[in-house]
């Protein structure tokens, strides 16, 4: 009898033992560990145990989680009941992280002294606990509640969220020597890097122990730390470190030598060490007829002010330096290869020196012509000056990270010099249809900073040559392209050199008419003939003509009616008109009828629906007008 009675005293005891200190990982089973439990208040989801829905638990598999739901949680995860001893129970500790820092799930931790009801938890242990997309760890002193037997329960009351995870919640005792936190690594360099931490709040006698490795095997009570740091510092300088390792460091308070804290731990990488030419200074010399191989692994990007591609003005991503010195020959560089260059290249050339640099070039995508084995390979071509560098600066479109291959070839200088090359010595056309200009881009180069015509591709080059026409008093022009040798498109522009606008309508990708109505009279249009690769350029003729007549024409004595019109359109004038010819929007003439009388009906039956350029003719004047056939 008295064996049982001490036994019964002694299960008791260990039930009781039991619920002073606790420590849950939820890796048992996917049900509630014994002696926690849930209150879900109405909304779909609610806490229960699994594996994270990203990612690994803190330790082990599992987690308590709650999920999303489009109605406000408000639910409690509550832990077994415990009496609060000091020395015994008087810590709280536990883990926590959220799936997504765009959909933070903050929580509460609440304390009830009576029962696991949800009226019940009125003391507030913390609140808003906002936990990031990392584990982090969160204490909390319990020695408030002393002698007290107590739930905590972790209060989630959000709405359409993501995710909450927590782990390995425990109570135990305050440690004699509490670790450090915030432990975070800065300054990392190949060789390397700087560890921080905030104070323990134990004021560590013997300061900190630090302890770093190559491979994520914590240190133990027999592991000997890399070094100590002196009481009232919080930073440690690693060096000697190797290139291109991933390391793994741990930091502890040394209270005293036979009470030291918990190890807290955290990781870093150093970085590649840079290429050789990794900026101007160290550029790698190249030659025509050279294949050179380069990365910009751990490159550095300088944000060098580039140039020749349309909306881009600095270099966006690490880069590497080649150089060039000129001997009078046209110069080719290209990343075109068909077995190592990866990914989406850009190419900026310089001229001048390093630290006072002049862009002469760029180019992003080669397209298929310019690199059949891959479009978004990049190729410039330059005209060199005997004894000049050039510095050739590789660099990725999007990526910190480009393989590649530079190729440069070289031919003579290409001749004659193109002498309406930009905008500002265009060559001034004749306006008549009968004035046709011979002329070609095959010496041209690309303009630079201007935007690329709207018909073509927004990263191409634009090898182009400029041309003027003044429009005098015509509002509308015909301006033609014809007879090229090579796929040479050309486009319009109002304003000035130095601030153009496209006119509408006015672009072509190859030879055509471009009919152009309501352009202001009295002023200077500009046409942009170009080829978006060197090998396309080539001859072609280039016309200019006008479609409307002269403002010596008695406009106050002419009528027409109606317009639109449907079959007949009748022409009033005081003097004869001798001739009414109706051309389409291309100036292609439809028809011309002799009149010689002061009235004249066309007929306009059988043209098809559309706006047409009806031409009259009276004492050798001209009258335009717009017509619609409907």
């Amino acid at each position: 009898m008295k064996k049982i009675t001490l036994l019964f005293l002694f299960l008791i005891g260990s039930f009781s033992m039991g619920y002073s200190q606790f420590s849950e990982n939820f890796d048992a089973a996917t049900t509630l560990p014994t002696g926690w439990s849930v209150i879900n208040n109405g909304d779909a989801n609610t806490w229960y145990m699994s594996t994270p829905g990203t990612g690994a638990a803190h330790s082990l598999s599992n987690v308590a989680r709650i999920d999303y739901s489009s109605t406000a949680h408000d639910d409690y995860l509550i832990t077994p009941q415990f009496t609060v001893t000091v020395g015994s129970s008087d810590l709280l500790t536990l883990w926590a992280k959220s799936r997504s820092s765009f959909f933070a799930e903050p929580f509460d931790i609440l304390l009830s002294s009576t029962d696991n009801t949800a009226p019940a938890f009125t003391t507030v242990i913390a609140s808003a606990v906002n936990p990031t997309t990392s584990w982090a760890k969160y204490t909390y002193n319990l020695n408030a509640y002393a002698g007290q037997t107590v739930y905590i329960a972790f209060h989630s009351t959000t709405t359409d969220e993501f995710e909450l995870y927590l782990d390995d919640i425990s109570v135990a005792a305050i440690p004699t020597c509490i670790e450090p936190t915030a432990l975070v690594s800065s300054a990392v360099t190949v060789t390397g890097a700087t560890l921080t931490w905030a104070a323990s709040a134990s004021t560590p006698a013997n300061g900190y122990d630090y302890y770093y490795a190559t491979t994520n095997t914590a240190p133990n009570g027999a592991t000997v730390p890399n070094g100590n740091v002196p009481g009232g510092l919080t930073t440690v300088d690693l060096t000697g470190l190797t290139p291109a390792t991933p390391y793994f460091y741990w930091v502890r308070s040394n209270c005293s030598t036979t009470d030291k804290s918990i190890w807290i731990s955290g990781t870093f990488t150093t970085p590649a060490l840079p290429p050789a030419n990794d900026d101007c200074a160290n550029a790698i010399t190249v030659a025509c007829g050279s294949a050179t191989t380069g990365t910009t692994t751990a490159a550095t990007n300088e944000n060098t002010a580039v140039c020749g591609i349309s909306g881009v003005t600095t270099q966006n991503t690490p880069g590497v330096w080649y150089k060039y010195t000129g001997d009078g020959s046209d110069v080719t560089v290209s990343t075109c290869s068909s077995t190592i260059t990866s990914g989406d290249s850009r190419i900026a050339v310089f001229s001048g020196s390093c630290g006072t640099l002049t862009c002469v070039g760029g180019n992003d995508d080669a397209g298929a012509t310019g690199c059949s084995t891959n479009s978004l390979a990049s190729n410039v071509t330059f005209s060199t000056a005997t004894g000049t560098d050039y510095y050739i600066l590789v660099y990725a479109y999007s990526t910190s990270s480009l393989n590649f291959e530079l190729n440069v070839s070289c031919v003579a200088a290409c001749s004659p010099a193109t002498g309406n090359d930009d905008c500002a010595s265009a060559l001034a056309l004749t306006v008549d249809a009968s004035a046709t200009t011979s002329t070609d881009n095959s010496c041209s180069s690309a303009s630079l900073g201007l935007t690329y015509p709207s018909c073509s591709g927004l990263f191409n080059t634009y090898y182009d040559t400029w041309y003027s026409f003044d429009t005098g008093s015509s509002t509308d022009f015909n301006v033609t392209l014809a007879n090229a040798s090579g796929a040479t498109g050309f486009v319009v522009y109002s304003g000035t050199c130095d601030a153009l606008t496209q006119i509408t309508g006015s672009c072509y990708t190859a030879a055509g008419t471009a009919a152009l109505t309501g352009l202001n009279t009295g002023s200077t249009y500009y046409i942009r003939a170009f080829s978006t690769t060197t090998t396309s350029r080539g001859t072609f003729d280039l016309s200019v003509s006008s479609l409307l007549g002269t403002s010596s024409f008695d406009n106050g004595s002419f009528s027409f009616y109606p317009n639109p019109v449907k079959n007949i359109l009748n022409l009033s004038y005081n003097q004869e008109i001798s001739n009414v010819e109706v051309l389409n929007l291309l100036g292609q003439k439809i028809s011309s009828t002799k009149v010689n009388s002061n009235q004249a009906q066309i007929d306009m039956t059988n043209l098809a629906v559309g706006t047409y350029i009806v031409k009259i003719t009276s004492n050798g004047l001209v009258k335009t007008i717009k017509v619609t056939k409907e």
